[in-house]
């Protein structure tokens, strides 16, 4: 098996055709047909259907997707590990929920480069099942979570509790929102239900969202007047409002030595 057969596999399954997949991998239709056909060789099933329509992958083209995505990416962190081995002490790879982005995440980078100062460091940000499922297989070092799915490989820990205030443009009492004006934030199962217990007139609402910053962007856009979210400067809290909260844990990799993960 070699690493152009996954990469041209992908490419099918993204474009369905091995034509079109010819051309934006820049070869002949025949290599194309060569690769596929030595790659369900190797894995001893077949991976697509083949028809005029284009190419469907089969039950278990569509297995192997998931195993094939994952050494490209481990292939990838390999080149990166191996190429900064020279100019580097460590390597760390980090990623945190979408929602920190602009909140949490740049105060926890500026404090790591500090911190480890011969290390490169890798940041990105996802949502916790991906997160969850990189650390089990080793593609992640640390993640913060806010919906840990606990295995037993895995070392959690709580790392903070994050507050959640609600906030509008222009109610200034909490009986000045009704579920006609309101963003119902759906973003953790945990805190959906804490909100039905603070809030239960405020569950069947028009609107709901799955992201702070999605909320965020609506409410400056005055889609809806209200919603709960961590920090807002373009809104006020209206009087007594009620506070949510969601709890961070940080989600450590089997993979990871101690001296990485943990800085002097």
């Amino acid at each position: 098996m070699q690493l152009e057969q996954i990469e041209t596999f992908l490419d099918i399954i993204e474009s369905r055709n091995f034509n079109r997949s010819a051309e934006r991998l820049g070869l002949t239709q025949s290599t194309v047909s060569t690769r596929v056909k030595n790659l369900e060789a190797a894995v001893g099933s077949e991976l697509f259907h083949r028809g005029r329509a284009g190419a469907e992958p089969t039950a278990a083209g569509r297995r192997f997707e998931v195993y094939a995505r994952s050494m490209l990416s481990t292939w990838s962190q390999a080149r990166h590990d191996v190429r900064a081995f020279n100019r580097f002490e460590g390597s760390l790879r980090v990623a945190a929920q979408v929602g920190m982005t602009r909140s949490i995440l740049p105060g926890w980078l500026e404090m790591l480069l500090q911190v480890l100062p011969r290390s490169s460091i890798h940041v990105e940000s996802d949502y916790s099942p991906q997160m969850i499922s990189d650390l089990s297989l080793g593609n992640l070092d640390i993640a913060v979570v806010y919906a840990p799915r606990y295995l037993p490989e895995i070392t959690y820990d709580q790392l903070m509790v994050e507050e959640y205030t609600m906030v509008s443009t222009k109610a200034r009492r909490l009986s000045d929102v009704s579920p006609d004006n309101y963003i119902r934030p759906g973003y953790t199962v945990a805190l959906e239900k804490a909100h039905a217990e603070a809030l239960p007139n405020l569950t069947a609402c028009r609107l709901s969202m799955g992201s702070e910053t999605l909320a965020d962007n609506m409410l400056r856009a005055q889609a809806a007047p209200a919603t709960c979210a961590p920090t807002m400067r373009v809104a006020s809290p209206p009087s007594n409002p009620p506070t949510l909260w969601k709890v961070l844990q940080l989600c450590i990799s089997p993979s990871t030595p101690q001296s990485r993960a943990t800085p002097a």
